[in-house]
């Protein structure tokens, strides 16, 4: 199960990639640069995905993970750039086609479950913004 993690993590990072009005270069993996005006990574969260195992050897998989948005500065128009990047990368992702995972994964749905929220705030103005996503699918054996 662990080395379909990572490529169930590689997979999702690289369908995020893939929205065009992402407003930064790259969606990074656990890393949000601290030089930029804006940055976004994607988090795996801590904790076992959820699984339904069923006798046919068919198991359903729920793997949650978090978007961040970090922003500097304290303008409130910047608080809401944030919320409403992470609001438009749920919209793309509703309205295109789902992450090819490979192998036999397929996804069956992929859905934003909290509101955009302010995730931490530093003292020289820089603040992180997540959404928590999951992604669900099956495979079967």
């Amino acid at each position: 199960m662990s080395s379909e993690i990572v490529v169930v993590a590689r997979a999702v990072k690289e369908h995020l990639n893939k929205w065009p009005d992402k407003p930064v270069e790259e969606i990074k993996t656990e890393d949000l640069e601290k030089d930029l005006m804006m940055s976004m990574a994607i988090q795996p969260l801590a904790g076992n995905a959820s699984e339904k195992k069923y006798i046919d050897g068919t198991r359903v998989v729920v793997w949650p993970f978090s978007v961040y948005v970090r922003i500097i500065g304290s303008d409130e128009n910047e608080m809401f750039d944030a919320i409403a990047c992470l609001c438009g990368l749920d919209d793309w992702l509703q309205s295109n086609d789902l992450p090819d995972l490979g192998g036999n994964r397929e996804v069956q749905k992929l859905e934003m479950v909290t509101h955009p929220s302010i995730a931490a705030s530093y003292d020289d103005g820089t603040r992180d913004y997540q959404a928590i996503f999951n992604l669900t699918y099956k495979t079967r054996r």
